[in-house]
């Protein structure tokens, strides 16, 4: 719900350069961007702050969206859905590339059930 692409896909892509790609899962909670009160402090002031942007808030007690909100920042995307992201990100950023070999090829990922099974 509070993955916000220009903000934690770079943050993610930074990060997995710096120290490796799934490194962020054991670093996450002390990460500037990751951390769960990070997210959560990101969470209210973007989201939170907009009350159209929940539906039924108004209608809701106080307490009940902010565990609402509490527990979304506690999840993080799993390893499968870390590595995809990567793999698509790294795609679209080389996909204007002159020479093939610069190019990143986004191939389906067989062992994470990514091609159409029929």
């Amino acid at each position: 719900v509070w993955w916000c692409p220009w903000i934690h896909d770079v943050a993610l892509v930074v990060h997995a350069a710096k120290k490796g790609l799934f490194s962020i899962i054991t670093e996450r909670d002390h990460h500037p961007i990751f951390a769960p009160s990070c997210v959560e402090q990101f969470f209210r002031s973007s989201l939170a702050s907009s009350r159209c942007v929940l539906p039924g808030a108004d209608h809701t007690s106080s307490e009940k969206i902010d565990d609402w909100i509490r527990k979304q920042s506690e999840k993080f995307p799993g390893l499968n859905q870390i590595e995809r992201r990567m793999s698509f990100f790294c795609d679209l950023v080389t996909s204007k590339a002159t020479d093939i070999s610069d190019r990143y090829c986004n191939l389906p990922m067989f062992d994470h059930g990514g091609w159409p099974r029929l």
